[in-house]
């Protein structure tokens, strides 16, 4: 999974319509998609992680988790560094360094539960990642949720 997303095209298409069937494209620029749904999309995927979590902490080893990003994160914060943050416009990389630290850290807890959530198939329960995922492949970036999961449709710019 390092592998595969060291190389997926990263915000290439931000701001270009998305076709995909799982995906509605209502951003206007990168800075709305970023700040503009943060919370509440924020604490979407946090249910998602926090539902992951549990079953990982029932299916696995006590310190699977921990052990994961130990090995993953580093990988992680340089697919962040180098294939990412470039792409993103100079005001959100020219801010200050408490939004930089959060921006960067948006984008590394996306990965690394996506490396979680492709870690397992069913019968872990299916999580939101795997959308994220999409979306990061099609070189948009996720940032809302529209309609009741799983039925409705990412948010994409």
């Amino acid at each position: 999974m390092l592998g595969r997303l060291a190389n997926l095209p990263y915000l290439e298409h931000c701001g270009e319509p998305c076709d995909e069937p799982w995906a509605a494209a209502k951003v206007r620029d990168m800075q709305s998609a970023i700040f503009g749904n943060g919370v509440e999309f924020g604490a979407f995927k946090a249910l998602h992680v926090n539902e992951l979590e549990e079953w990982v902490a029932k299916n696995q080893p006590d310190d699977f988790i921990t052990d994961l990003r130990k090995r993953v994160t580093p990988a992680l914060a340089e697919i962040v560094g180098e294939r990412i943050w470039p792409k993103l416009p100079t005001n959100i990389r020219r801010a200050d360094a408490d939004t930089i630290r959060q921006v960067k850290a948006l984008f590394l807890s996306d990965l690394l539960y996506i490396v979680l959530d492709s870690s397992y198939g069913p019968p872990a329960p299916a999580g939101i990642y795997s959308r994220l995922l999409d979306a990061y492949a099609s070189g948009h970036y996720p940032c809302g949720w529209i309609g009741e999961y799983p039925e409705g449709r990412l948010v994409v710019y």
